[in-house]
């Protein structure tokens, strides 16, 4: 049987930027050269950069929205001076079944109004009794 022709492997160095040849040999002498630390350096130095100027960005922001925050808080207080008193709620009103009981002088909208509140009434009475 002949033997066929297989391609070799090529390394890919991502801070050189450059195809080596894939055996153990090769790869270890190109991570040893100097060309190759002298970019590994430059790229972590640049990684480093960019990842300062990306925080003094994000510091900006946040400042920015800081003041924003603070410029709504002021203005918000100035037009609603009594914000921050609570209102007292009204009392919540249970329905009686009186007041859904029609009467003779009602017309047939308020008796079909009576009448859904009434069934409404009565959901919301077996709905409670069954939690």
């Amino acid at each position: 049987m002949t033997e066929y022709w297989v391609s070799q492997a090529k390394h890919w160095c991502p801070y050189c930027k450059i195809f080596i040849n894939g055996s153990k040999s090769s790869v270890s002498a190109h991570d040893q050269g100097l060309k190759h630390k002298d970019s590994m350096n430059r790229f972590l130095k640049e990684s480093r950069k960019k990842e300062k100027e990306k925080h003094h960005e994000d510091a900006d922001v946040m400042k920015q929205l800081r003041e924003i925050e603070k410029a709504a808080y002021t203005s918000f207080k100035e037009k609603d001076t009594d914000w921050s008193i609570p209102k007292p709620r009204a009392a919540k009103k249970e329905p009686v079944a009186s007041e859904f009981v029609p009467t003779a002088e009602d017309t047939e909208a308020q008796r079909q109004q009576h009448e859904w509140q009434w069934q409404w009434y009565q959901q919301q009475q077996q709905q409670q009794q069954q939690q």
